[in-house]
């Protein structure tokens, strides 16, 4: 019997490519591994406007955005810009002590505080706001989180209920959202947390609420866990 000799291996262009990328993967795995993390801390020292702080985001241009306790922070990198509340200028922030920030699809950075609900103007440097006493508008002053979903609406925690504002028509439709239950109208929604296959999830003071999206303005309720406090969510 006669055995026929094994061919060679042929290393091609492409055999060399994967050798290569694999390699590089190895060795950028085994040095994430052992590279040592680093943290820079910003204090007051830098510009922070106040220690305690509450709230953090980052916008589209790659600049964070800090709620303290006195007033709302800005930074670039290398410089604080710190947003106060001035007595008699409705365009500044309505209140000092920030709980909430996110930013929408127009590049507006939305400001929830314990005194009404804020949409900053970056290229006006000016703010407008939002309370209770106006018409078609938040629930309750005290802001707690803001969430801008995919749709680009922005769902608005407060001490007394949901409110959601449609950034198309410049309009809270709170009301004509439909399968939300009423009971949240006396809930503090804490967090608000949108998951990948659109459910929406709301930790509130009693408990955890998810609703399914069925389209078109559409919420079912799926679950509730209730007797927790729920302050965050993730997926």
């Amino acid at each position: 019997m006669t055995v026929a000799p094994k061919r060679p291996i042929q290393y091609t262009t492409t055999n060399y490519l994967i050798l290569l990328v694999t390699t590089l993967l190895g060795l950028l795995t085994t040095y994430a591994q052992n590279a040592p993390i680093s943290f820079r801390r910003l204090s007051t020292t830098d510009g922070l406007s106040q220690s305690s702080v509450i709230t953090i985001d980052q916008d589209h241009l790659g600049q964070m955005w800090f709620g303290t306790r006195d007033g709302l922070n800005k930074y670039d990198g290398t410089n604080f810009s710190v947003y106060r509340n001035i007595p008699d200028d409705s365009t500044t922030i309505s209140n000092n002590d920030v709980l909430a920030i996110d930013e929408d699809k127009n590049g507006n950075i939305w400001v929830g505080t314990y005194f009404g609900l804020n949409k900053y103007n970056p290229k006006k440097n000016i703010f407008k706001r939002y309370f209770k006493a106006d018409k078609n508008s938040v629930p309750n002053n005290t802001i707690w989180c803001i969430k801008v979903l995919k749709n680009s609406k922005i769902w608005i925690g407060t001490s007394a209920g949901l409110a959601v504002y449609n950034t198309n028509t410049n309009t809270f439709e709170s009301k004509t959202i439909s399968g939300i239950p009423t009971y949240l109208e006396d809930r503090l929604i804490l967090c608000i947390h949108e998951a990948k296959n659109g459910d929406v999830w709301l930790g509130t003071s009693e408990g955890v609420v998810v609703l399914k999206y069925k389209g078109d303005n559409k919420f079912n309720l799926k679950s509730v866990q209730s007797a927790l406090f729920v302050q965050a969510i993730e997926e």
